[in-house]
């Protein structure tokens, strides 16, 4: 079986059919482990020549020590995707010849994998999960991916001008800070910030600043904004590769907990298994901007204005969303990168129930409702 979009390759050569930087993605199932370490580097370096910046390799392998504890806890199978078993041949998977005439010659785990994608260059390394009907959906399987890098990163450090920026309530989440101290510094991204209410007035403030610094990007936070290394290095790395969106971001949910921060009218009709997805409209949680694309709108950036009937209910544009109109009328591109997650950090209230053991409660919910039953004596 090969996965939808993909072509199927004989890469026991060590070659592949392709020009330098022509391929988008690459996906290794249950292969790696049936060469060795030198074969190994020359088959990373023939990956990262024909590989676009930005592009994606996805390996899977069997995984020793998920194979180990199912021989422990006496298991013959294990289920697959779609409901099968699959016996698990262990002499086989460890040091048997297959039916092709290769046999596995190296035995990986998940951190070791991840080493082995790191040691070749890779960036934004992370686990994946598999939907094909292949090995990779087992259970025993190792499943690791990473991107090729552009020049945007090198020896862990940011090496174009970007600025970070955010709009700083007196009173925040002390994650969202925590989140900031253990990426920017790291990457070498200077960050400013204005304090006070007013939202669009400080995010203007803090871009033009960004701007008269020499900044090439500016990556925008929010003041309730969870991410790690990994969200930003990708949102970096796809807008290097993705020089035609002028504006990228990721996905947060909105505090409703049932849809996501963005505007896209077609979204429904679209498969979001692309790198990069046009929409009309998102949010500063994480999001890189281009600098030359900001300096094409007119002031004012942000602006709150009412419905016709002149009140802050139906119809009004709120500053956000009065961005990104003046952005897409200029003829600046958005889009947002379904790959990063965002998270959105919530109050949430912690009740000790009568019956014993630990209650939430959305903060909302208690403005309504006020202490839960449950937690009454």
């Amino acid at each position: 079986m090969v996965a939808d979009g993909f072509t199927r390759h004989d890469i026991a050569s060590g070659v592949l059919p392709y020009g330098d930087e022509s391929v988008s993605e690459i996906y290794l199932p249950w292969y790696l482990q049936t060469i060795g370490q030198s074969e190994r580097a020359a088959l990373f370096s023939e990956i990262n020549r024909v590989l676009k910046v930005g592009g994606r390799v996805r390996v899977s392998v069997p995984d020793f020590a998920k194979i180990v504890r199912a021989f422990n806890d006496g298991r013959d199978s294990v289920p697959t995707k779609h409901g099968n078993d699959y016996k698990i041949a262990y002499e086989d998977l460890l040091l048997g010849v297959k039916e092709d005439g290769s046999s596995n010659r190296s035995m990986y785990t998940e951190d070791e994998l991840w080493n082995v994608l790191s040691e070749h260059g890779l960036v934004c390394i992370d686990l994946w999960s598999s939907d094909l009907d292949d090995e990779s959906s087992l259970p025993i399987s190792a499943n690791v991916e990473g991107y090729k890098p552009p020049s945007i990163i090198r020896n862990g450090r940011v090496v174009r001008n970007v600025h970070a920026i955010m709009s700083t309530p007196r009173l925040g989440f002390s994650i969202t800070q925590r989140c900031m101290f253990k990426t920017l510094p790291g990457r070498g991204i200077p960050f400013t910030s204005f304090e006070g209410p007013f939202f669009g007035q400080h995010m203007t403030r803090a871009m033009m600043r960004a701007v008269d610094m020499g900044a090439e990007w500016i990556v925008t936070l929010d003041m309730d904004s969870v991410f790690t290394n990994l969200e930003l290095d990708r949102l970096l790395v796809m807008m290097e590769a993705h020089p035609e969106i002028d504006a990228l971001t990721g996905l947060q949910p909105q505090r409703d907990g049932l849809h996501v921060l963005f505007k896209d009218p077609d979204v429904l009709s679209k498969k979001w298994i692309a790198d990069v997805v046009p929409v009309d409209a998102a949010h500063f949680g994480l999001t890189v901007i281009r600098t030359d694309a900001l300096k094409r709108m007119p002031h004012p950036w942000f602006l709150a204005v009412p419905g016709e009937d002149g009140l802050w209910e139906k119809g009004r544009l709120d500053e956000d969303m009065y961005f990104w109109q003046k952005w897409k009328e200029v003829g600046n591109t958005l889009a947002v990168c379904p790959r990063v997650p965002i998270g959105h950090a919530e109050l949430m209230v912690m009740w000790w129930k009568r019956s014993g053991g630990v209650l939430t409660q959305h903060w909302r919910d208690f403005e309504n409702h006020g202490v839960p039953k449950e937690a009454r004596w």
